[in-house]
């Protein structure tokens, strides 16, 4: 696996990822092996790991905090000129608080020979829109190519961002001319840290309305006139991405304005400032981006309409911050193996496997039975908690059923995974949500209206941990216990073959009907006309020939709902 690093840019196999410091072999070492803890119930990879790192006389030294320093500057030159180096094995490299891992998988083994499965950007490889959206701007980016960046959550607002290591002035006077005015530097706090440029109000408080702190604008001091002109500006942005600079080569106040993102970018914070500094990193540039926001002639905000119409009139890509924040949950292990274990349930005997996020501590659950390690047509179920139904024995839902029957099914079939996500209450929205949507539900409301009465969408689910578990246990295509086609569509986006799905029966009630019902009708759940049972039978009455309705079937009922 080559590594090709540039003070503060690391490139692997084509997929760049960039920090403000380069850490050095030791440092490495000590990430990696706090990523691959030792478990007393596992075996160690067959092959074991080897990091060496070998650079010219004239590369970068690196202390062991992960600074780095030129022992010949003439090595590093601006804007992309790299020195060689080569970095052998599985690493993680870090930016901030965020860890990725995108290197290449080690020999086939069964998940217990191969805890934390590395990533490799092409089993990774997700077909989602958004997710292409974003490949599509990393390439952009790496051509020096504006992009607008929307926040889902808020379309009316839109910024244009570029990378400020490749910053010039026409591209510059591009953005002056179509936004604010006010050109603002989102930078990595390492960044910001090494020029000593500091907050604009004291305790970091900057004021910006995105939740980001503004901090003292500046200007470099060699080159420039005024600081007001694109030219400028663009020089500007160029000193401050460029790892050699100084705090002395700024002066202050000046004519741009860095903003402080934070260290774990999107998946910390996710404003449109931590998007626009996660794009520099994961287009392999130095972790600071030019942003002003896009405004109308009349100095109006555009709207979503007019801001996709602008990106399209201009051949701009645009992206939204959740698209990133999904291609960043996709490409990067946030979800790392802690233990594994047997466990007798009156159901059968498992293997209970837990996984830790990176991203918010939410710990994850797969059962798993027999042998998986052909990692082809397992059965699996990927279950959302419900603590209500799933504890509880709530008759509101159908989550409680729906669980037990999935451990049934895969205990009969003697192999398979059951996947039992946390932190989903309520399809995504919370427990107290919930609880506040059962109220609204009492009142007349549906499941669906009732989510969206409290302001929270009617699913906000995302299955990014299950994809990263999947591949962690060695999984590359299977056959989905869901009666949701969303779901279907979902897990086949994150980059598995979904070779069919087994339909899911559960008990009909009083309590739970209009709620089934509203899944069918409003959401698509594969159920026939009447609720009696999910389309295509039950598995007990007609077998397991029976059970499983081909992808193709299914996107065709999916259609017609």
């Amino acid at each position: 696996m080559d590594v090709v690093a540039a003070h503060s840019r690391v490139t692997l196999n084509s997929s760049f990822l960039s920090r403000a410091d380069v850490p050095d072999a030791s440092f490495l070492s000590r990430q990696i092996a706090s990523a691959r803890p030792s478990l007393p119930s596992l075996t160690l990879p067959r092959r074991r790991l080897s990091l060496r790192a070998s650079a010219s006389s004239s590369g970068a030294a690196v202390s062991p905090n992960g600074t780095a320093r030129a022992q010949n500057a003439a090595s590093f030159t601006q804007n992309g000129v790299t020195s060689p180096g080569r970095l052998e094995g599985p690493a993680t490299i870090l930016w901030g608080e965020g860890p990725m891992q995108l290197v290449e998988p080690e020999a086939a083994e069964t998940y217990r020979e191969a805890p934390n499965r590395p990533l490799s950007p092409r089993s990774a490889r997700s077909t989602a829109p958004g997710v292409r959206r974003v490949e599509e701007a990393i390439a952009a980016m790496r051509r020096g190519e504006v992009v607008v960046v929307v926040d889902e959550h808020n379309r009316d607002v839109a910024d244009l961002v570029m990378s400020a290591s490749l910053a010039t002035a026409e591209r510059m006077a591009f953005m002056v001319r179509h936004g604010s005015g006010i050109v603002s530097a989102a930078a990595s706090p390492a960044v910001l840290d090494r020029l000593a440029i500091s907050p604009m109000m004291a305790g970091g408080e900057g004021g910006a309305n995105n939740g980001s702190a503004s901090s003292v604008s500046v200007d470099v001091v060699v080159g420039t006139t005024t600081g007001i002109s694109a030219a400028d500006r663009a020089r500007t942005l160029r000193a401050l991405a460029d790892p050699l600079s100084l705090p002395s080569d700024f002066c202050r106040p000046g004519h741009v304005f860095p903003l402080r993102a934070h260290p774990g970018g999107v998946l910390r914070q996710a404003t449109r400032v931590e998007a626009a500094a996660d794009m520099a990193v994961l287009a392999g540039l130095p972790p600071v981006t030019a942003v002003t926001e896009l405004l109308n002639d009349d100095g109006s905000l555009p709207g979503a309409a007019q801001t996709q119409q602008f990106a399209a009139q201009n051949a701009l890509t645009l992206i939204s911050v959740q698209d990133i924040v999904k291609h960043r949950r996709l490409v990067e292990r946030t979800v790392r193996r802690t233990a594994v274990a047997r466990l007798p349930t009156e159901w059968g005997t498992f293997d209970i496997v837990s996984y830790m996020s990176d991203v918010d501590g939410i710990e994850h659950v797969a059962m798993v039975k027999g042998d998986i390690s052909s990692g082809e047509d397992v059965m699996i179920r990927v279950h959302s908690e419900c603590l209500t139904g799933d504890i509880f024995a709530s008759a509101r839902c159908d989550c409680g059923p729906q669980l037990q029957q999935a451990l049934q099914r895969i205990e009969a079939k003697g192999r398979g995974v059951c996947i039992y996500l946390r932190g989903q209450e309520g399809r995504g929205i919370g427990l107290g949500h919930k609880l506040q949507a059962y109220n609204l539900q009492d009142m007349g409301r549906d499941t669906v209206q009732a989510n969206l009465d409290l302001g929270m969408p009617a699913d906000a689910r995302e299955y990014s941990a299950a994809a990263h578990i999947l591949r962690d246990l060695g999984v590359r295509s299977l056959k989905l216990m869901t009666n949701n086609p969303a779901k279907l569509t979902a897990i086949s986006e994150l980059g598995f073959a979904v070779t069919g799905r087994v339909p899911v029966l559960c008990p009909i009630n009083m309590e739970n009907r209009r709620y089934l019902e509203t899944k069918r009708a409003k959401m698509g759940h594969l159920y026939d006309a009447s609720l009696a049972q999910p389309i295509s039978g039950g598995w007990e009455a007609q077998g397991e020939a029976d059970e499983v309705e081909e992808v193709a079937e299914v996107a065709e009922v999916g259609r017609r709902v």
